[in-house]
């Protein structure tokens, strides 16, 4: 047998209490188990400490209305249905009750046993609806913030109104009140995506964020939704995180590069190595056919030799740097390897009369490194913002030395010319140079020397203001623990 339905009564006149009693006694499709409370204040106790399927409530209470009532309720207990019953049909009162929280009302007037009990079936399917409807809601909301990709809802001029947490991460921060194409960076990507949505009411394109630490790439989609019960349109997005990808392919791609200069470089060497071994045995041979010690020919046969040996000594340097020296992994000071990286530039930082200033170099950070490849990478920064400087009145250079506990950061900045910001995103790009009679592939080697220590590094840089390369290398790190 069905549970009888609880109802509370709230109601001060005991005619009508008896009336509404006999009434919900006599429907055959449910029981009522029916508790009458003849006063406001007793009502709300009762409605606030214990469970009930249904309220009827009396607008006029005494001091309080019934409208008053439902609103009190209404701040603790969201879920209990609520019909208000009026004395007299008030379309004002209805409304007001409707607005604070009450399912339904119904004019005493007009009431008999049939329209009672039509109201409340009606108010339980209506209750039943809607807590579908919120459960579904809660699910589609769970999805939403639990998305692996960063998901956002946008109103029609594209504002963002919600996010989930993956967003949050990928941006950096909350992105809620900010127009989504605030986080594009690029104006030429931002009218794409913006004639896409005119056109087709949806956009894909990928394209690069302003994320608050560091720029990310992803392809962002949106699509535009119609609520038809409003009449608001919204845009409902997505953004693929591509960033590690787009990396990881770079990184190949460098690699790639710097593989094939290797080869190039050892067949060059091995076909200039033969001729070269021809040019010196023939110079041995016509010395010893010059006995005159007073032939002039002989001191030119000298320095064809000396230099003939000079470019053997500078192929063979060549060659061995392709091949890579020995990986010896040292336990050093970090400062150490700076302090060698500026001394391989002393004699250039005096020719061009750098003022050199060094903070924090006087530590003792150790870890384990690469010596030889590290110090050429610092050393290779160190050079450039020789170069860059170079023509400079007062030319000025300082390298900088900190731990913030899960880094070491090292800063080499300069007042130099510095460079345009397409320039600044390939210059670790093989074979790319701004330098006339540069080879390009100076600071390319320098960031692969940083990648295997998996540290990293970033410039910033302005035009006739100077330069900041920044590398950050791991605390914890090395051959076993990158």
């Amino acid at each position: 047998m069905m549970n009888p339905i609880k109802i509370a009564l709230i109601e001060d006149d005991d005619d009508d209490a008896f009336l509404m009693s006999d009434w919900l006694n006599h429907e055959p499709d449910f029981r009522v188990e029916l508790h009458r409370f003849s006063n406001a204040q007793e009502g709300l106790n009762a409605l606030l400490s214990s469970s009930w399927d249904l309220a009827l409530v009396d607008h006029l209470l005494g001091a309080q209305t019934g409208v008053e009532l439902i609103e009190q309720v209404r701040k603790q207990n969201n879920q209990l249905p609520i019909i208000l019953m009026t004395g007299v049909g008030n379309r004002q009162i209805d409304l007001q009750a409707i607005q604070k929280g009450a399912d339904d009302y119904l004019p005493k007037t007009d009431l008999s046993t049939e329209i009672l009990h039509r109201t409340i079936r009606h108010v339980f399917e209506r209750r039943k609806q809607r807590e579908q409807i919120e459960n579904e809601r809660t699910k589609f909301q769970k999805l939403f913030d639990q998305a692996f990709d960063p998901c956002f809802l946008c109103d029609s001029n594209r504002v963002v109104l919600e996010e989930n947490s993956a967003f949050k991460q990928f941006i950096g921060t909350s992105a809620s009140g900010t127009s989504i194409e605030h986080w594009f960076d690029g104006a030429e990507h931002i009218e794409a995506f913006l004639t896409q949505l005119r056109l087709h009411q949806a956009a894909q394109i990928e394209t690069s964020f302003r994320a608050n630490r560091e720029t990310k790439v992803g392809v962002i989609r949106m699509r535009k939704i119609d609520d038809q019960s409003s009449g608001e349109s919204f845009f409902l997005g997505s953004i693929h995180d591509l960033t590690e990808l787009r990396k990881t392919q770079q990184i190949l791609a460098d690699t790639e590069k710097i593989n094939l200069t290797g080869r190039m470089i050892r067949n060059i060497g091995h076909d200039i190595r033969n001729p070269l071994s021809n040019i010196l045995m023939a110079t041995e041979h016509l010395e010893h056919e010059l006995t005159d010690p007073k032939d002039d020919s002989k001191e030119l046969l000298h320095l064809i030799k000396r230099n003939g040996k000079r470019i053997n000594d500078l192929l063979t340097t060549m060659l061995n740097n392709t091949r890579g020296p020995e990986i010896l992994w040292e336990e050093l000071d970090l400062e150490t390897v700076v302090h060698e990286a500026i001394e391989w530039n002393n004699d250039r930082l005096a020719l061009f009369k750098v003022n050199l200033t060094c903070k924090g170099l006087e530590g003792s950070s150790r870890r384990p490194v690469m010596r030889q490849r590290l110090r050429i990478a610092i050393g290779n920064l160190i050079s450039n913002a020789i170069d860059a400087v170079a023509t400079r009145d007062q030319p000025n250079i300082s390298v900088s030395f900190a731990n913030d506990g899960e880094y070491y950061v090292i800063e080499i900045a300069d007042n130099g010319i510095g460079m345009a910001p397409e320039t600044a995103q390939q210059i670790f790009t093989p074979f790319f140079t701004g330098r006339s009679g540069g080879l390009g592939l100076g600071l390319s080697a320098c960031k692969q020397y940083l990648d295997e220590h998996h540290a990293s590094i970033s410039v910033s840089s302005q035009l006739n203001q100077g330069t900041t390369f920044t590398v950050k290398i791991p605390a914890n790190g090395g051959p076993d623990h990158p």
